[in-house]
């Protein structure tokens, strides 16, 4: 089962690439780095392009997150390591249009892993997080104006499994909700 979702992948994003290209359309930048923040955390990413239309972003940073009661209010900040391939699916109609295209702006499509170490925790509590995976299917929309200044927002879910624990909860369903923003170099 986990060598058949690998190849679903790829034989979907190179269908979706298989019609001809033609020289007047947009296309992904070939390599874009940058650093975001979000609510609850900060990240640098990198979006390397793979195909006219699909990018492979791979970020590094921290996740955060709140928790306590009403006299005791903590925080946690965790390392986590995404890899998710992009597809930019609005491109050619932005372009066709005459709308800004630069640095990857527009609407997308994409499959993220998600790997949280459990090298270490930036907290005020004692907290120990377990080493979680998980994959999660988005969909959103990424803008950057003046060039530099990026606004990502986005809304999707999935399935994680705590890699510590031997029970039977240890895969549950991952909602995931997005809204950041950010620097590009």
């Amino acid at each position: 089962m986990l060598r058949i979702i690998p190849l679903l992948i790829l034989f979907i994003f190179s269908a979706i690439n298989g019609s001809a290209q033609n020289s007047e359309t947009a296309s992904v930048e070939k390599s874009i780095w940058g650093l975001q923040t979000g609510l609850l955390g900060f990240w640098a990413h990198n979006e390397s392009k793979l195909t006219r239309t699909i990018a492979l972003r791979t970020e590094l940073g921290f996740d955060g997150g709140f928790y306590g009661s009403t006299n005791d209010l903590n925080y946690v900040f965790v390392p986590i390591l995404r890899v998710e391939p992009r597809w930019y699916r609005s491109l050619d109609r932005r372009f066709e249009k005459g709308k800004n295209t630069a640095n990857n702006t527009a609407d997308f499509l994409s499959l993220k892993a998600i790997f949280l170490p459990d090298l270490f925790t930036v907290s005020n509590d004692d907290v120990r997080v377990s080493s979680t995976l998980g994959l999660t299917a988005n969909a959103g929309m990424r803008r950057v104006y003046w060039d530099h200044f990026s606004f990502e927002l986005g809304l999707g879910a999935g399935f994680a499994a705590d890699l510590e624990d031997n029970y039977r909860d240890a895969i549950y369903f991952l909602p995931e909700v997005f809204l950041r923003l950010g620097y590009n170099f």
